[in-house]
């Protein structure tokens, strides 16, 4: 029983940091996309990775689903960050190439 609660400790606690580490990942990536898709065209003051984190977290909340039929577990949601949030930085540096 007692390596059932240590084993649920440490998989909690990878899902915790894998989640501070896919905000600050996501965070880095809305930066870079602001700092070059909207400062510079509009002349706006660029934004640090502190205010992108907050700008995800505030938009990932305003946009949840809180009625979602299909539950995925910690470790496929985790992944699916971190591949939208890595497809989404390529497809932005890709067309800032041509700008």
């Amino acid at each position: 029983m007692n390596e059932n609660k240590t084993s649920l400790f440490i998989e909690w606690g990878i899902g915790i940091l894998g989640y501070i580490l896919l905000f600050g990942f996501s965070g880095f990536v809305i930066k870079f996309l602001f700092n070059n898709f909207i400062s510079i065209p509009f002349g706006i003051h660029k934004i640090n990775v502190a205010t992108a984190i907050g700008i995800d977290i505030l938009v990932s909340y305003l946009v949840m689903d809180s009625t979602r039929t299909n539950k995925k577990s910690f470790r496929e949601q985790l992944i699916f960050g971190y591949v939208t949030a890595l497809i989404v930085l390529i497809l932005g540096w890709i067309v800032l190439w041509f700008l």
